[in-house]
């Protein structure tokens, strides 16, 4: 699940936060 569509924070910025700050953790 590691569309470019769905990680780009111009087409999902919720997804792209939740991925950032999963990172993050």
């Amino acid at each position: 699940m590691m569309d470019v569509e769905a990680t780009d924070p111009k087409n999902n910025p919720i997804v792209f936060l939740d991925i950032a700050i999963g990172d993050i953790k």
